[in-house]
This record gives structure tokens, C-alpha cells and sequence, in this order.
């Protein structure tokens, strides 16, 4: 077998192991209800920083800790798609225990666009190489399959240089 073909084989089967560790973080941190829901920024209008688009929030989760902890993020990563198959925002609730199980990842935005399927989301991490991870994930692999061709994009911020618009309805 060529180096190549070994090498191309060593990550397959290391994407499987995180994948199986993910499902495994994702069952415990349900367990340990890991995970919140706030409804203070509901409807609030969000402009992504990348494209310049609005999107309307629909749904705001915390993990691995809650509001008012300790920790700050630093890191802000943006992705926006859209789904090849219609996708509900209640559809989006099977997820929510796999965002628990992803390192760093503190709090997420569930937005939505003014078309039908067309989503974004804005996640805040711990730190930029958290994000780094997340982006690379099988999740956003996922994501990114299962978005139309030419939808996805995504980008990676400083939070302290991150030109977060929000604007009240």
C-alpha cells in the first residue's frame, strides 16, 4: 500500500473515533443536561459579519456552562447554508446535545434567513483554536454536504475584533 493510501486511511478511521467520541460527549452531556435554552435574544435581527446579510434568531443555547459564568469567549465562528431538503427550526432541536459535546464551545445562535431554508449560525468559543476545531469538524463536513452548492460559507473571528452588528426590531 502506497503512503498516500495509508496516510488517506489513518484519517478516515481517526474521523470515525472522533465521530464515536463525539456521539458518546453528546449522550453524556445530555445526561448532564449540559446544554440551555434562552429566549432573550428571540427575533432579535443579527448581521453576519462575513456577508453582510441579516438573519433573524430563533433560537440562543449555552453549554458547558451557563449565563453568568466565569469564562468569556474568545473566539466567534459564523456559517451560513442552505439545506438542500426543507429543515424546520424544531427539526434543529435533535441537535442540540451534539453542540454540548463539541470542546469550547460556549453559546450558540440559531438563525434564520428571509427565504425557506436558508440558516446561519454564530457560535462563540472558548478560544480561537476551539473554533479552528469545530470548523474542521465531521458536523460542518456534514453541514456543508447537505447545504446547496455554492451556499456555505463560513469564517472565524477574534472576538475582540469581530464587528458583531445587532440591531432591535
Amino acid at each position: 500500500m502506497a503512503e498516500q493510501e495509508r496516510c488517506a486511511m489513518k484519517n478516515f478511521f481517526e474521523e470515525i473515533l472522533q465521530f464515536w467520541f463525539m456521539i458518546l460527549r453528546s449522550v453524556f452531556s445530555l445526561i448532564a443536561m449540559r446544554a440551555s435554552i434562552a429566549n432573550d435574544l428571540l427575533e432579535e435581527t443579527v448581521v453576519l459579519s462575513q456577508s453582510g446579510r441579516e438573519y433573524k434568531v430563533f433560537r440562543r443555547s449555552f453549554f458547558n456552562g451557563f449565563p453568568g459564568t466565569s469564562h468569556s469567549p474568545a473566539a466567534v465562528y459564523e456559517v451560513e447554508f442552505t439545506f438542500k431538503r426543507n429543515m424546520s427550526q424544531t427539526a434543529t432541536l435533535v441537535t442540540l446535545p451534539f453542540f454540548a459535546a463539541f470542546p469550547g464551545l460556549m453559546e450558540k445562535l440559531w438563525m434564520e434567513g428571509p427565504e425557506p431554508g436558508v440558516f446561519a449560525g454564530m457560535y462563540f468559543f472558548k478560544s480561537r483554536i476551539d473554533a479552528q476545531r469545530y470548523s474542521a469538524s465531521m458536523a460542518q463536513k456534514f453541514i456543508s454536504a447537505m447545504a446547496v452548492p455554492g451556499t456555505y460559507h463560513k469564517s472565524i473571528w477574534n472576538l475582540s475584533n469581530h464587528p458583531m452588528k445587532q440591531r432591535k426590531n
